[in-house]
């Protein structure tokens, strides 16, 4: 009966039609942009996401010291909040001598 069953199982497999197709057109534009504007984190971004990494953990470690993921807890929290303050940190305004 197993064998039967096996047979039925991998035949009902093997004739269904299949699904996946390839695609042969290109991406639209909008996406290709897209994609091509966010390749990669700047060193601003990875040394702002390690900072808030380290204060969150060393903060997590002495403010909720009982919980058994304060480390993970920090690092998560640190690494979001210095992401956020590296987005919406405001640029530097340079003098223009005149």
């Amino acid at each position: 009966m197993k064998k039967l069953a096996f047979a039925l199982v991998t035949a009902t497999c093997l004739v269904a039609p299949v699904q996946a197709m390839a695609q042969s057109k290109e991406p639209p534009e909008k996406e290709s942009k897209l994609i091509a504007a966010n390749e990669g984190w700047t060193s601003g971004q990875l040394l702002a996401i390690a900072g808030g990494a380290v204060v969150g953990v060393g903060a997590a470690h002495i403010l909720v010291p009982s919980i058994m993921m304060n480390h993970a807890i920090g690092l998560i929290g640190g690494s979001l909040i210095g992401y956020y303050w590296y987005a919406n940190e405001a640029p530097l305004k340079t003098k223009q001598s005149g």
